[in-house]
């Protein structure tokens, strides 16, 4: 094992993030019964009436939703290898907000997961403390701070590192789209407005989220495998 092949794994994870995001956004909109997605949103007994008859699908997209940022960790650090001849510094703060970001996206995709199981049972026993429990501040993730506030300031100073490289603009532009996506939905809960966020949520999970990693995922192989070629050629000229 070598920093090629971590480089070149962080690539094909890339993709698999990419599916993954997808493949989220199409149970979301295909098995999650309209009742219980916030995309419109129903209100909250409407949600948790139907929750409790049926939560599987739910679950499901939490699954993917949680599963996302634990297939990010390895490619967020690839793209530190990637980035940090441009800014030592700068580089390794993206690595730190990313990896801080990734790691409770992660915990509180999971806690969703739990807390939506638990409260598809205790709305069949006591429907208005499952109400309360369903209206409670988001104890790890308050007003989006976790993608909105920590993943958008990656997707920022990554974008701006690509500019200095010879990867295809089209990734930072990427990045850029994506920042200027999840910080709106950070914001938009600290303005009074926490139905914005779950249009942003959307736009990152359906589209900008998955373009950005396909293309972050082509350029780490497309980057491994010209170091590969560079490393090659003095051995080749040597054995002329």
């Amino acid at each position: 094992m070598n920093d090629r092949s971590f480089m070149r794994l962080g690539g094909f994870l890339g993709f698999a993030i990419a599916l993954d995001a997808l493949l989220a956004v199409a149970v979301y909109f295909t098995l999650v019964p309209i009742a219980q997605r916030l995309i419109p949103y129903a209100g909250a007994e409407a949600f948790l009436a139907s929750l409790a008859q049926n939560s599987s699908a739910l679950q499901a997209y939490y699954f993917l939703y949680a599963l996302n940022p634990v297939l990010t960790l390895l490619p967020v650090t690839a793209v530190y290898f990637r980035l940090r001849h441009t800014s030592e510094a700068w580089s390794l703060f993206a690595l730190f907000i990313g990896m801080i970001g990734g790691f409770f996206w992660m915990v509180f995709g999971f806690q969703q997961l739990e807390q939506f199981r638990f409260l598809s049972t205790l709305y069949a026993l006591n429907p208005q403390m499952a109400l309360l429990q369903f209206q409670a501040p988001q104890i790890l993730n308050p007003f989006n701070g976790v993608a909105g506030g920590f993943v958008s300031i990656w997707f920022l100073i990554t974008g701006l590192l690509l500019l200095k490289t010879n990867a295809n603009k089209l990734l930072a532009i990427v990045a850029f789209i994506a920042f200027a996506d999840l910080m709106v939905g950070f914001l938009a809960p600290l303005a009074g407005l926490p139905e914005v966020s779950r249009y942003t949520a959307g736009i990152a999970g359906a589209i900008g989220g998955p373009l950005f990693w396909i293309l972050m995922g082509l350029d780490l192989l497309k980057h491994t495998e010209s170091s590969v070629q560079r490393q090659s050629t003095p051995t080749l000229a040597v054995a002329k």
